[in-house]
């Protein structure tokens, strides 16, 4: 049976979805931070691609923003809703430009998801291929998109970030 704060709301405390998406920043900052750092050895060592280069602006942006949001929602400080937020909005924008170089190589014949296509004796126009990148980034739309309705709207975080 879980604990009762005496005079505290049942909202309050870094628990339920904001201890979930806590967690889930976590895991992304740890991520996108040792990313980050596999893309500066990729570029020490001669590779600078795109690819590369976005992983690298990618790990850094992501990995810091979400480190920073974590620790700040950890604190249960304001300003964590704000942060958590732009986060979000960083990691939205990193996906989707990852998505559109993931479209374009797909067009191009420049993956493995061409290769694979090739192989297995799949024919898949370059309409198909547009549909699919352009669903693949409106589901991505819709997910941050719930994830920043969390932070804006829920009582949870209005009432457990409340430190100055």
């Amino acid at each position: 049976q879980p604990a009762q704060v005496p005079d505290g709301s049942k909202y309050e405390g870094v628990n339920g979805a904001l201890g979930f998406f806590a967690v889930i920043f976590g895991f992304i900052a740890i991520v996108q931070i040792y990313a980050f750092f596999q893309g500066l050895m990729a570029l020490a060592g001669g590779d600078s691609d795109i690819n590369t280069i976005v992983m690298t602006v990618t790990g850094i942006t992501v990995g810091a923003s979400t480190l920073i949001a974590l620790i700040m929602i950890c604190l249960r400080k304001r300003i964590a809703k704000m942060l958590s937020i732009i986060a979000l909005v960083v990691m939205l924008a990193m996906s989707l430009v990852q998505d559109i170089l993931s479209l374009v190589e797909t067009l191009n014949g420049d993956n493995g998801v061409s290769s694979l296509l090739s192989f297995v004796g799949v024919n898949v126009t370059d309409a198909q291929i547009i549909i699919a990148g352009i669903a693949t980034m409106i589901v991505h739309m819709i997910i941050y998109g719930l994830w920043v309705l969390y932070f804006a709207k829920s009582r949870r975080v209005k009432e457990t970030l409340v430190e100055k």
